[in-house]
């Protein structure tokens, strides 16, 4: 009963002292090539999977979501137009107290298996638009480092960097309290986009796919347990993905249940976006690589609408807008429930009205379960929740105006804010680049002074032994050791020249592709610096030039042609093969929708049938 008063109180379970500045944990897991297998060790595979919000994304995304959907085949079963290959994708989570924000992509482990790879942070006591403005730069400077790395060392070190940077955060008061970067015109402009059709129309679809009450549909997880999920596919109706996922949240949140999780899924280069509302469960992942023929746009299903969802549509815009049903402009939180005011219940009678016996009996009841939960808190020490930033409403009307006015200031005050810190974050990448050269430059330097050192060293011991061994001819002794020593330092200026020269030759070939001849340069000089990066970097472009080779003799080409690859002529020809194989596989593929069988006969589609994209056209 007390652990009830408690959640009843204090849902979050933190200290207010601890609620006041932001928490952001990162996590990874996947497959990377520098693991055999999933990433970590033991049976708790990830990096940083330490909040319960993150190891239920990874349970959500991981086990019951992407490996479920490898593992039964339900994409490798779709014909070619109905499926997207690959993952690129990026995602907003909101729960409970929490803000998720992540990346997943196509990789694979060390063994060559494909399967994605996910980072994602966890944020409590931050709002979607501080995560995505702030969290969501950091993530994709860690996917690119990630992508750049080999080893299993080098990524957790990335990994321990990220989450540094992100632990910076924690004091940045100004940025978490600053005003949203979405004001009315801009939510009006998202109101009335192109892509949603003439009259709301696509607003309203999305409104009866959800339900007229703004509860999502009555299914349940494979468990049998009450979390109801529902998946819509939406049109982005903004200019970029990450303002279509704050949009689109901020919309949806008051089109449901404050306590509702909500899940959206963008993918790179499509006009549309995946939200999930309710806890995702069973086949609500599907999505991540299902075209639109597939699973279609809710905005394009020709629904026939209830007369009931318009008036709905408006109440759920004025709290969008943040002004009142009535046109008073009083300001609303984001979930679009008055801030200084309990919701309105279905039922419920209105203010001022008369009070029914039963009414006064249930405030009574209300009364004693608060009382009793205070006390149990205090016996225990309870903490008060975690204080998010919140929306204030002002006792007095303003005009609409007004409102517009002050929504211009805080939108002013917004972007001074993120361009002093996008000039910050550009000055310290600055000064890390410096500091690197710097760094590598002190290391050659040392490196050249030890060899002199333990050259001079060693025509010093050379002259001592010859001294002892030859007392009576020391002059014609040192003599011979100066001419050594002479001889040596010859042999060593030489030896440096030929180590430039094999360094400059070493940065030629690697440019040229010829791995080998950079591998074959480098073992000649183990353990200098300077060849360090080049040898690394061939290494990692061999290994990249095997995985593209793979890919080439499975036939994915897709993910060949959406893959960075170095500017070189190995790279080039694979490329260049994968789009004349992918051309042949797209025409034969639209002979064979019009039901021309002719393709077959061709020599082109004989010399590849055995790829895996041929066997299954054939």
């Amino acid at each position: 009963m007390k652990r009830f008063f408690q959640r009843l109180l204090n849902p979050g379970g933190k200290p207010v002292a601890e609620a006041r500045q932001p928490v952001l944990t990162l996590a990874a897991f996947g497959k990377h090539p520098g693991w055999d297998d999933y990433l970590g060790k033991g049976v708790d595979t990830g990096i940083g999977v330490d909040t319960e919000a993150l190891a239920d994304a990874k349970e959500a995304l991981h086990e019951a979501g992407i490996r479920r959907q490898i593992d039964s085949g339900g994409w490798q079963n779709l014909p070619a137009e109905k499926r997207l290959e690959g993952f690129d994708h990026s995602f907003l989570w909101i729960r409970a107290g929490h803000v998720i924000v992540g990346r997943l992509w196509s990789s694979s482990d060390g063994k060559g298996r494909l399967y994605p790879m996910v980072l994602c942070v966890d944020g409590e006591g931050i709002t979607p638009d501080y995560a995505l403005a702030k969290v969501m730069p950091e993530l994709e400077r860690l996917r690119a480092a990630c992508v750049a790395a080999t080893s299993a060392e080098q990524v957790t070190a990335e990994c321990r960097a990220a989450q540094d940077v992100l632990r910076s955060f924690s004091g940045d008061k100004e940025l978490v309290l600053m005003p949203p970067p979405l004001s009315v015109e801009v939510r009006r402009q998202f109101l009335e986009h192109a892509d949603l059709g003439p009259e709301r129309i696509g607003l309203l679809r999305a409104l009866h796919e959800i339900g007229a009450t703004g509860q999502p549909g009555e299914r349940r997880n494979s468990a049998g347990a009450g979390f109801p999920s529902r998946h819509l596919r939406l049109p982005l109706a903004a200019d970029s993905p990450l303002h279509a996922l704050l949009l689109w949240a901020e919309f949806l949140r008051c089109a449901l249940p404050a306590s509702t999780p909500l899940l959206l899924i963008s993918r790179g280069g499509m006009g549309w976006m995946d939200a999930i509302l309710g806890e995702p469960a069973g086949d609500d992942l599907f999505c991540l690589q299902a075209s639109t023929q597939a699973l279609a746009l809710v905005s394009h299903v020709p629904y026939e609408l209830s007369p009931e969802l318009k008036p709905r549509l408006q109440e759920i815009e004025a709290g969008f807008l943040r002004v009142d049903s009535a046109g008073a402009g009083g300001h609303r939180s984001a979930a679009g429930v008055n801030a200084s005011a309990p919701p309105t219940l279905p039922g419920a009678a209105p203010a001022g009205g008369k009070k029914s016996p039963l009414l006064f009996l249930g405030g009574l009841l209300l009364i004693g379960v608060v009382v009793l939960g205070l006390w149990a808190v205090s016996r225990n020490r309870g903490s008060p929740p975690a204080a998010g930033p919140l929306a204030i409403r002002s006792n007095s009307p303003a005009t609409g105006a007004t409102v517009l006015a002050q929504d211009r200031v805080r939108t002013n005050a917004a972007d001074s804010a993120r361009e002093a810190v996008r000039l910050k974050e550009e000055a310290a990448q600055r000064r890390l680049v410096e500091e690197k050269k710097a760094a590598v430059e002190k290391a050659e330097r040392e490196q050249q002074e030890l060899l002199l050192r333990a050259a001079a060293a060693q025509a010093s011991k050379v002259a001592e032994a010859a001294a002892a061994k030859a007392p009576v001819a020391v002059k014609a002794g040192n003599e011979a050791v100066q001419v050594a020593a002479q001889n040596r330092a010859e042999d060593e200026k030489a030896q440096a020249r030929a180590q430039e020269n094999d360094a400059d030759l070493a940065q030629i070939s690697l440019a040229q592709g010829n791995y080998q001849r950079v591998l074959e340069l480098c073992r000649k000089w183990p353990g200098v610096a300077r060849f360090q990066p080049v040898l690394a970097k061939a290494v990692a472009e061999t290994n990249l030039l095997q995985q593209m080779t793979d890919y080439l003799l499975a036939g994915n080409h897709a993910t060949m042609l959406a893959s960075r690859l170095p500017e070189n002529d190995k790279f080039k020809e694979l490329v260049s093969k994968a789009a004349a194989e992918k051309k042949v596989l797209d025409q034969a593929a639209g002979e064979f929708a019009e039901g021309n069988y002719a393709f077959l006969q061709r020599e082109q589609v004989q010399s590849l049938k055995a790829k895996a994209p041929f066997q299954k056209l054939l």
